[in-house]
């Protein structure tokens, strides 16, 4: 009896003799097993919800199949942080993130949730660098020095003080007098005192 192996590019015409039981087995889990990510299957069992028209007995069928399809024996807690720590980002600026860490996840079973951020930090340079070639300009905004009023603040507070001060010194000329024995300025908080010898 001759079988098929099958290959992406081609088919091969192969005897029973030259093919294992666990061979066979896995070429057509290939084939016509679940064409999902191991992470989209644990994500999909994750989501699941009971239909309001099916009963509790169906709805017991559906979550035994599809924690089988989550492979619980082999997911560790690391595997289990990462999945949890990819399905948060839910905005449309993080799909980019998303995909790569999804891919990191799938590629290195081994990753912990503690290199993501790490890797979260790189994608988003990276995101940013692909801006600044395709624009043509850099992302960064520098502080630069105008000659306009630079501290439009602080010159009307010292106008404020200018003016606080030609009040109470008084810029009458009339009422002021120097003080005879001391050559200077007496001037109270109402008005001005003038001392006389």
């Amino acid at each position: 009896m001759l079988q098929l192996m099958v290959s992406t590019p081609t088919i091969f015409y192969l005897k029973q003799r030259d093919v294992t039981f666990e061979e066979a087995v896995s070429t057509l889990m290939s084939l016509f097993g679940p064409q999902q990510s191991l992470f989209s299957r644990r994500y999909t069992c994750m989501k699941l919800t009971k239909d309001p028209n099916d009963d509790f007995a169906t709805y017991a069928g559906r979550v035994n199949r599809e924690c089988a399809k989550f492979r619980l024996a082999e997911c560790n807690e690391n595997q289990f942080t990462c999945l949890i720590f990819k399905s948060g980002p839910q905005s449309s600026d993080d799909d980019f993130i998303r995909l790569k860490l999804l891919d990191k996840i799938e590629a290195d079973p081994t990753c912990t949730v503690q290199s993501l951020p790490e890797e979260c930090k790189r994608l988003t340079n990276l995101k940013q660098d692909t801006k600044m070639v395709e624009t043509g300009t850099p992302g960064v905004h520098a502080v630069k020095h105008s000659d306009t009023k630079r501290h439009p603040p602080l010159q009307r507070n010292k106008e404020r003080l200018s003016t606080h001060i030609k009040r109470r010194t008084g810029l009458n000329r009339s009422l002021r007098e120097k003080c005879i024995s001391f050559d200077s300025l007496h001037i109270d908080d109402t008005n001005v005192q003038t001392a006389t010898k």
